[in-house]
C-alpha cells in the first residue's frame, strides 16, 4: 500500500513537472493565445499566490517574468494592450 502511495505522488510530481515544460514553452512562445492558455493553467488559488502544494520551478518563475516584462514593454500589463490585460 505505502509503495503504491508512493508512485502515485512520484507521477503527480512528474505530471506537474510536465506540465509546467508546457507552460514554459507557451509562456515563452511571444503568441498570445499560447501565453494566456499557459497562465490559464497554473493553479493559482488567489490573485498571485499559487496553490498550496505547487512548487513552480526556476524555469517558469523566469518564463513568468520574462512574459510579464514583455507585456510592460507593450503597454501596463493591468491596462495596455498586452496579452496579460486579456487574462489571467
Amino acid at each position: 500500500m505505502l509503495a503504491a502511495g508512493c508512485c502515485v505522488l512520484a507521477h503527480g510530481a512528474a505530471a506537474q513537472e510536465t506540465d509546467q515544460e508546457a507552460m514554459v514553452r507557451d509562456l515563452l512562445s511571444n503568441d498570445p493565445d499560447r501565453v494566456i492558455s499557459a497562465l490559464g493553467r497554473m493553479p493559482m488559488a488567489a490573485y498571485y499566490e499559487f496553490q498550496r502544494g505547487f512548487e513552480p520551478t526556476a524555469e517558469l518563475v523566469e518564463a513568468l517574468v520574462a512574459t510579464y516584462d514583455r507585456e510592460f514593454m507593450l503597454g501596463s500589463p493591468n491596462y495596455g494592450a498586452g496579452s496579460l490585460a486579456r487574462g489571467w
